[in-house]
């Protein structure tokens, strides 16, 4: 994680709502930020350009100049990557294909989003899946589709697992939850408050939560006791699902490798109670 990302994400909270739109930006789309002037950046995101160049004093930057160099720096870093890439697999960017560019992509982001990536906070979300009394799974709109595979595969490995959809059956389930419970909420642009409300509410009962989004300053960052964001070059919700799914793999793997004879046991009762439903 770069400098300027850890003092976005520690000051974030305290910056007005103007000075917030231009963090938002700094975040989510560097490559604007390094390449524009603080008249240009404010334009684009409807803010003076005082507000811009207020940011770096806030963030606590001698000058906005002084910032942008550091973002500059960042993207570059990020452009070379991108090349070694492109020289390993294809002679020239205009010769590729565009599945080459799009996988090409996403190894980018990958690799960008296991940087930024605390191997304790990754050993402690494996912990608590692994000891929880049970795991609840929660992601509305463009989260359902990565929440709902990953509570499937979870239950085929540890059992006691349970994706939810909100009702008001839902809702009383969730009362039931105390601090022995895990809440994994998936929350991407644009963010479902019903999500932010069952992240907010269960993490006042001391339930631990475990939160996965797309950006460190996202809105549920506030109600979650981990959380894991993907590292983008531009933000997409598109770009953003290869990297949750390479991410949920390594936890998937995490808690296989917690107790291989475990995974063994309730893999095959999964397999019997369910054969029936299988094609031979």
């Amino acid at each position: 994680m770069y400098d300027y990302e850890i003092r976005v994400k520690e000051h974030f909270n305290t910056l007005s709502n103007s000075l917030k739109k231009v963090a938002e930006l700094l975040k989510e789309h560097p490559f604007v930020f390094a390449s524009n002037s603080a008249e240009k950046i404010g334009k684009i995101i409807g803010v003076s350009e005082t507000s811009v160049i207020r940011l770096a004093y806030s963030l606590g930057y001698k000058s906005f100049l002084e910032l942008q160099k550091e973002v500059r720096s960042s993207v570059f870093e990020l452009k070379s990557t991108i090349l070694d890439y492109e020289s390993d697999m294809i002679d020239t960017p205009e010769e590729s294909t565009i599945f080459e560019q799009v996988m090409l992509r996403d190894q980018v982001n990958i690799k960008r989003t296991t940087q930024s990536i605390q191997k304790s906070d990754f050993d402690e979300a494996i912990n608590k899946i692994y000891n929880a009394k049970q795991i609840v799974v929660v992601g509305n709109g463009a989260s359902y589709g990565l929440a709902h595979w990953f509570c499937f595969t979870l239950n085929t490995i540890r059992g006691n697992s349970k994706l939810i959809n909100l009702n008001m059956d839902d809702y009383f389930s969730l009362q039931k939850l105390d601090e022995e419970c895990v809440l994994i909420a998936f929350s991407f642009s644009r963010y479902m408050v019903q999500t932010l409300h069952v992240a907010e509410e269960l993490k006042r009962k001391n339930v631990f939560v475990i939160g996965i989004t797309d950006s460190e300053i996202s809105p549920i960052s506030e109600h979650t006791s981990l959380l894991f964001s993907t590292k983008l070059a531009y933000m997409s919700t598109l770009d953003s699902a290869p990297v949750v799914t390479s991410f949920l793999n390594a936890l998937l793997a995490g808690v296989i490798l917690k107790d291989s004879d475990k995974y063994k046991k309730q893999r095959a009762s999964y397999e019997q109670t369910y054969s029936k439903l299988f094609f031979n």
